[in-house]
């Protein structure tokens, strides 16, 4: 497990990220009618590498579907940290 001692400093980084939200994204794109598909593309850029899997960005499309709120990136990113490929990445 090459990565076990790199998972905390990336579950840190996430958290950072998080609280910052207006760091990853246009406030027009995190308004609730933004785009999800710009949201999904900039965290998988930030913190899968691109290596976002279909199964997860389903997942993420639909939750952002149904979510209309300021805080839903916040929430996506918890997501993210969730998926098995941020553990594998």
């Amino acid at each position: 497990l090459w990565w076990s001692s790199q998972l905390l400093s990336r579950w840190d980084y996430a958290s950072s990220l998080a609280d910052r939200e207006n760091v990853i994204l246009d406030p027009a794109v995190d308004s609730p009618n933004g785009s999800a598909g710009k949201i999904i593309d900039r965290l998988d850029t930030l913190l899968l590498n691109g290596q976002m899997t279909a199964e997860t960005r389903a997942a993420l499309t639909e939750f952002l579907a149904r979510r209309k709120s300021r805080g839903r990136v916040r929430e996506a990113i918890g997501l993210v940290v969730s998926a098995p490929e941020f553990q594998e990445y």
